[in-house]
């Protein structure tokens, strides 16, 4: 009996050892039989036409504390009312594992260097910007939208977020120690000032500006230079604040900013009589500097004036005119070849770094002596020493006044002054300072500015096609006829030889003619300038379109020579224009260069040679081109 009973307790513990290993097998058998014994999970049917069953699933996601010690994951949470609660929930949501990632379904599996993997999981769950994982994070708000749905504001308040850790999260801003021995980004910063169309949308401000290469840019960096508000003028350091009636304040930032051109035209010169509006290598000398102020884009208003005065009073009589005027910039208008580009430097010469006058002047070489007067003997040397002359490439010359510009606030105007306060000049070359006082000065001035002149934003290398008139252009409007009823015209060698040098660089050239002329006579005239002749051409600009459009060219690519009121919309909207001398007053008003020759005498070849000459100078990339480059502003300050 004894042998039998202690076989019957071996057997009984033998049982009691197995039956936690088969309790677990049936706990975790997640068969559809077995889930409905147990009463948990649901049946699945699958596309084969079996079976399976959740319950595994919803064992796994069972966040209960008796489940999570089960699985030995997570920790158990007393509540205040005396139950417990696990957080394996929590922290199966936020395990960025690659397997626990590819369970959930989210991320993806990133391969590192060593060989191992890791998931984006966690970086997805902390950029999600839905209102159930912001409230899951404790950040951010929900705000209600339109259609009963609800979005949350965490993804912009951590794109705003500009503390070092965050700048350092996102790969952008710079961390910059402080006093304290803290941090700061400036991560704000650099977005508050970032230009690009895809932050200006995001901050939504400025609007979209379409490109002529099919981009876009956006006009917010300008909004934000032209806001005066107490604001952003703080903010870019300048300006003053302003207390109003109301309590509230203001900025002067705006006021302060009006920087205006005045450009003095006296018509009492003694050397050339009406100098200012002469022409100039086709353009009035005045209008060299008026295009050049206007196309510099630095001024907030031009403005041109006929006096007697003298410039100081000229320029002190305008600023009481104008209170609102802070900065003057007293143009000359014999600085034909004044560039945008020099206006452009010396304005920011005034505005940030916060000169009081600013000036041109231009390097000389010459050496000055003492001028000999009544009761003296001799001369003297004022700027060398005779034993020592110093070769040019030795001697840094002296600098001299050459006229072109004088920028003044407003506070030195009114004392009288148009140089003073904290003062710079600004370096001119030698050929921009051009001096025109006496008829001899005109032709050297004439081949100055041909060549180192501002022409224009537009590129005259790019001019493809010239039109001509026939009749008042290339001929000057004569018919001749026999006596046995022939037509006959007058051709000028020198303008045929004008159209073959265009031919040769590249310029198309065709004849425009409104009256009929015999047809035979049209086609020799065809034959012998070796161009296209277009007869009885009523609607000129209409017949010029329809060219450009078969040709596909723009404005800017045509070159056109009228002589009358029917070429004026042509000659206004060609990239390069011209009309004869002899041309009608309502012709040369609108062309943009007027010949010396008259109608066929030389008028073509003359706007030949201009064209071609543009065209070399802005394909050789000249000073025009190397001035934004090169150019560099000396300074020196006085006491």
């Amino acid at each position: 009996m004894a042998k039998v009973s202690d076989k019957v307790k071996q057997k009984s513990n033998h049982d009691s050892a197995k039956r936690p290993s088969i309790n677990r097998k049936r706990r975790n058998d997640s068969s559809p039989e077995a889930a409905l014994d147990r009463g948990g999970g649901k049946v699945i049917p699958l596309e084969n036409g079996e079976q399976k069953s959740n319950a595994k699933r919803r064992r796994r996601n069972d966040s209960s504390p008796e489940a999570a010690l089960a699985r030995g994951g997570g920790k158990v949470i007393p509540l205040e009312n005396g139950k417990q609660k696990s957080n394996a929930k929590r922290k199966r949501r936020n395990d960025s594992s690659p397997e626990a990632a590819l369970v959930r379904g989210e991320g993806k599996v990133i391969l590192l260097e060593n060989g191992k993997q890791k998931s984006n999981a966690k970086r997805r769950r902390r950029n999600d910007s839905s209102p159930e994982a912001a409230l899951a994070r404790g950040e951010g708000k929900v705000i209600p939208l339109e259609n009963g749905k609800q979005k949350s504001n965490a993804k912009r308040r951590r794109r705003n977020d500009s503390s070092p850790e965050a700048a350092l999260a996102r790969g952008e801003g710079k961390v910059i120690p402080l006093k304290n021995g803290k941090q700061k980004s400036n991560a704000k910063r650099r977005r508050r000032n970032d230009s690009s169309l895809k932050a200006a949308l995001a901050r939504g401000e400025g609007k979209v500006i379409p490109l002529e290469n099919g981009k876009q840019k956006s006009n917010a960096k300008r909004r934000r230079r032209n806001d005066s508000s107490l604001k952003a003028a703080l903010a870019r350091g300048e300006g003053k604040v302003i207390p109003l009636k109301n309590g509230k304040q203001k900025s002067n930032a705006k006021r302060r900013r009006h920087i205006a051109a005045l450009i003095l035209a006296r018509g009492g010169s003694k050397g050339i009589p009406l100098k200012n509006i002469k022409m100039l290598a086709g353009v009035p000398l005045i209008g060299w500097v008026i295009r050049a102020a206007l196309d510099s884009g630095v001024f907030h208003s031009v403005w041109v004036s006929k006096d007697s005065s003298s410039s100081l009073e000229a320029i002190q009589e305008f600023s009481r005119h104008h209170p609102d005027v802070t900065v003057i910039c007293n143009i000359q208008a014999t600085s034909p070849c004044l560039h945008p580009q020099h206006l452009k430097e010396a304005v920011e010469c005034i505005t940030k770094e916060k000169y009081d006058s600013v000036f041109s002047v231009v390097r000389r070489h010459h050496f000055r002596w003492q001028e000999v007067k009544k009761g003296c003997q001799c001369t003297k040397p004022l700027n060398l020493k005779p034993s020592c002359r110093p070769r040019r490439q030795d001697w840094d010359g002296e600098l001299c006044e050459n006229g072109s510009f004088y920028f003044a606030t407003k506070e030195l105007i009114e004392k009288g002054l148009l140089q003073g306060g904290k003062m710079k000049y600004f370096e001119m070359k030698p050929e921009h300072s051009v001096d025109i006082d006496v008829d001899i000065d005109w032709p050297v001035a004439e081949q100055r500015v041909l060549r180192f002149g501002y022409f224009g934003k537009d590129k005259p290398e790019v001019v493809r096609l010239l039109l001509c008139n026939l009749s008042g252009c290339l001929t000057d409007g004569q018919m001749y006829i026999s006596a046995k009823g022939e037509e006959m015209l007058s051709i000028n060698t020198r303008d045929q030889a004008g159209i073959d040098m265009l031919k040769k660089g590249g310029v198309e050239v065709i004849l425009i003619e409104k009256n009929p002329i015999a047809k035979a006579l049209a086609n020799q005239l065809s034959k012998r300038m070796s161009c296209k002749l277009l007869q009885n051409v009523r609607d000129k600009l209409k017949k010029v379109q329809m060219l450009m459009k078969k040709r596909r060219l723009e404005w800017k690519e045509v070159a056109y020579l009228g002589n009358d009121e029917p070429d004026v919309k042509c000659l206004e909207l060609a990239g390069l224009s011209a009309a004869p001398k002899d041309a009608p007053t309502v012709a040369l008003n609108h062309a943009k260069y007027i010949c010396h020759k008259e109608a066929g005498h030389g008028a073509v070849r003359e706007f030949a040679e201009h064209i071609l000459l543009l065209k070399k100078k802005a394909k050789s990339q000249m000073e025009q081109d190397r001035i934004c480059r090169n150019t560099k502003i000396s300074t020196i300050n006085f006491k």
